[in-house]
């Protein structure tokens, strides 16, 4: 446990704009999740995605911006073109020119199922203005979209109806990340993508589309992290054992020495861990955890 990380104390009312609105796992794409008694947690070969909460259409910022791809990435593959089979025009997507993609070669047939990949897209605005513009995604199967780390909207599916998932956004002077972390479900191997396309309202010019260029991302330690204090084994005081605590060998942690004895209140510790699994398929798991005095998981 000590190989855990803590972000720097970040006080309760600056909460959604510098945690990015992550939500709690059962806020998240993934069926099987559950906060309240953390079971079912599924973790696929890469690490999990946080999700956004509800959406923002608009943003906030009004500023330039100077957004960098999170975590490690690497390219996409590029699927084909909007038309191509299992996916049709039935759509009639906004941009023929649009490319499915997916994190794997050959979803276009098969994909892993319950694997949540992260694709990215820098798009920079040079005009020194905002950008009114739509993003028009169809994605196979479910997915969120955020744009400089607030939410856009949820979409799931689309290819099979001219209805498919829209959502209306501002972009900022600057490089601007698009995100849309995404998820293929079902009980067997079947086919993935996401097809995306970013419209100017003004000019109704396509701004940028899915292709081979686009990055997906897994996750790595957030900026600005540092060592948490280890402060005892599991049935130290002041805590006890009484609860019967499923690994005695567990460590108390925090992300100041003191803790024990007297910590401050109201103040939000985001604690980090990344688990590597080395396995290439899933691992269905259950999450123990005990806190004084409030917490919520993200995974």
């Amino acid at each position: 446990m000590t190989d855990a990380r803590a972000i720097p104390r970040i006080p309760e009312q600056a909460l959604y704009s510098t945690a990015h609105n992550k939500l709690p796992v059962s806020d998240s794409l993934g069926l099987e999740r559950h906060v309240a008694e953390m079971e079912g947690i599924k973790l696929g070969p890469v690490p999990r995605l946080r999700i956004p909460p509800a959406p923002v259409l608009l943003s906030r910022r009004t500023d330039s911006v100077s957004f960098t791809y999170e975590g490690p990435v690497q390219n996409v593959f590029s699927l084909g073109p909007f038309g191509m089979a299992p996916w049709g025009s039935t759509s009639n997507f906004t941009d023929p020119a649009a490319q499915w993609i997916w994190a794997t070669a050959g979803a276009a047939a098969d994909a892993e199922t319950y694997i949540e990949y992260r694709f990215q897209y820098i798009y920079n605005n040079p005009t020194g203005k905002i950008i009114r513009a739509t993003v028009h995604v169809i994605a196979d199967n479910v997915g969120f979209v955020f744009l400089n780390d607030e939410t856009v909207g949820k979409t799931s599916g689309g290819w099979k109806s001219f209805n498919y998932p829209k959502f209306n956004v501002t972009i900022q002077p600057g490089s601007n990340l698009f995100e849309f972390p995404s998820e293929n479900v079902g009980s067997n191997l079947n086919p993935a993508g996401i097809l995306v396309a970013v419209k100017d309202d003004e000019s109704k010019a396509v701004l940028f589309r899915s292709d081979a260029s686009w990055k997906t991302g897994s996750f790595a330690y957030e900026s600005g992290v540092q060592d948490v204090f280890a402060l005892g084994r599991y049935g130290m005081q002041p805590w006890g054992s009484q609860s019967s605590f499923v690994d005695p060998s567990a460590v108390w942690i925090w992300p100041n020495s003191s803790a024990v004895t007297r910590a401050e209140v109201y103040i939000l510790y985001r604690i980090q861990y990344l688990y590597d699994n080395p396995t290439n398929k899933t691992i269905r798991a259950t999450v123990h955890v005990i806190t004084d005095n409030s917490w919520g998981l993200c995974v």
